[in-house]
């Protein structure tokens, strides 16, 4: 799925892009696992990747979420989440991006260790 972002009208709240990394050897699948403190039914976490061989394409896919998220009022508890992507046409380079969304800003998801595996299957 490609994504294509407008920030009119958009419930995106913030996002964390990760720096690009090369991998010595190529992969065709990719995961990510992070915690994720979601306080309202309004809000979430999506996961989006770009990769390449040399050079990463400008579009940004969206990640499978593997773990259904839980809501939680208590302002400490974080969830580990797993989102993944399978077949991807083999890369080297890969770049993450974790958009945190919200309908209420007061109520926006926060993040913690974000962890990517990438695998060749």
């Amino acid at each position: 799925v490609n994504v294509a972002r407008n920030r009119v009208n958009s419930d995106d709240l913030a996002q964390y892009v990760q720096r690009s990394f090369r991998f010595t050897n190529p992969a065709n699948e990719l995961k990510v696992f992070l915690d994720a403190n979601i306080p309202s039914s309004g809000s979430s976490v999506e996961v989006q990747y770009r990769y390449g061989q040399s050079e990463i394409d400008s579009v940004w896919n969206v990640m499978t979420q593997v773990t259904p998220s839980k809501v939680t009022s208590n302002s400490t508890e974080f969830v580990e989440l797993e989102f993944s992507s399978v077949s991807i046409p083999e890369f080297l380079t890969v770049q993450i991006r974790v958009v945190m969304k919200s309908n209420n800003p007061a109520l926006a998801p926060r993040i913690s260790n974000l962890r990517a595996i990438s695998l060749l299957g």
